[in-house]
């Protein structure tokens, strides 16, 4: 694991017994990133992670978008970072119309608060080492400083960040059986999240790549 000691504080109760609860899948989860910063991978292999990430992140905020009652909880705007994997993809020169035909993920808006807030927390997870992976893919790709804005999305509030959701899991989950059910979408989430990483997926431009 390459997340700094200082970047997170003591978490809230219910963030560490997810962490706990879903930990056999972190490391299946942070893999394709941490696979980044390996030797003999190219600019091609990052444009790919970005594509693949994409197809995952824009249906999880559409279905937390559409989720009663999360807008209310959550600031969506400011955790909604599809966006910038769509900006970095331009900078690495796709268009727009191939962005906006990336294959994505069939996630469904959730029947609750508390499976949206289990799909957040893995979403929100994958943030702890963007920015380790960041200043290593930089470095020793410097071409691609200006393509990074989504893993440089949190530099500098990861740790508050990760605080303001552990707060919010600790007001939502009032019961064990709320506890639960955010888990159990944790669990769902992760499972989906890597299945999505390990398909094989040939976008439809691959000239680019």
């Amino acid at each position: 694991m390459l997340i700094p000691s200082n970047v997170v504080q003591a978490p809230p109760n219910l963030l560490m017994q997810l962490n706990l609860a879903t930990q056999s899948y972190h490391l299946d989860a942070d893999a394709p990133w941490l696979d980044l910063i390996g030797p003999g991978r190219t600019v091609s292999t990052y444009m790919r992670r970005l594509v693949r990430s994409y197809g995952f992140e824009a249906p999880v905020e559409a279905a937390l978008a559409y989720t009663p009652h999360v807008a209310s909880l959550v600031d969506l705007r400011n955790r909604a970072r599809s966006g910038l994997i769509a900006q970095d993809l331009l900078a690495l020169g796709l268009v727009p119309h191939q962005i906006a035909t990336l294959d994505e993920c069939p996630i469904t808006p959730f029947a609750s608060v508390s499976e949206a807030l289990g799909w957040l927390y893995v979403n929100e997870r994958a943030t702890l080492i963007h920015d380790v992976i960041r200043k290593r893919l930089t470095f020793h790709h410097p071409e691609i400083a200006n393509a990074t804005h989504y893993l440089g999305a949190y530099e500098g509030v990861v740790g508050t960040r990760w605080q303001e959701l552990g707060d919010i899991l600790e007001r939502v989950a009032r019961n064990d059986r709320i506890a639960d059910q955010i888990t159990t979408a944790a669990v769902a989430a992760f499972q989906q999240q890597i299945a999505w990483q390990r398909q094989t997926y040939t976008p439809n431009f691959a000239s680019f790549l």
